[in-house]
């Protein structure tokens, strides 16, 4: 844990010009066993930090890796990638409706579920 100037509930980090772009990630500089990912964090500040989200659905830092400009996406996978987001702390939250989860009638508490 620790704190970071540059890092507070209203204020991230500058992104640097990797942003978005797909690499190939490989670990222990074993390229012949090599991933691909795309960048979602990309400091061009303190604390400059580099975080890669693998196209397996993990996450890792570039501390932890070696990676290169990679190749480029296939037309559905390039669909996937959101674009960066002007402001990375905008979270989207979806409402919860707990008669969509229970599948009972909003208004009619007393019938059991389907």
């Amino acid at each position: 844990m620790g704190c970071v100037d540059t890092i507070t509930a209203a204020r991230w980090p500058a992104q640097g010009s990797y942003l978005g772009k797909r690499v190939r990630v490989c670990f222990h500089y074993d390229t012949a066993r090599s991933l691909t990912g795309v960048i979602v964090r990309d400091d061009a500040e303190s604390p400059h930090e580099t975080i890669i989200a693998l196209d397996d659905g993990r996450f890792v830092r570039s501390a932890e890796c070696q990676y290169t400009p990679g190749p480029e996406a296939p037309p559905d996978v390039a669909s996937t990638i959101p674009a960066a987001a002007p402001d990375p702390l905008a979270l989207s939250v979806r409402a919860f409706d707990s008669a969509a989860r229970l599948d009972v009638e909003p208004d009619d508490d007393a019938k059991e579920p389907r």
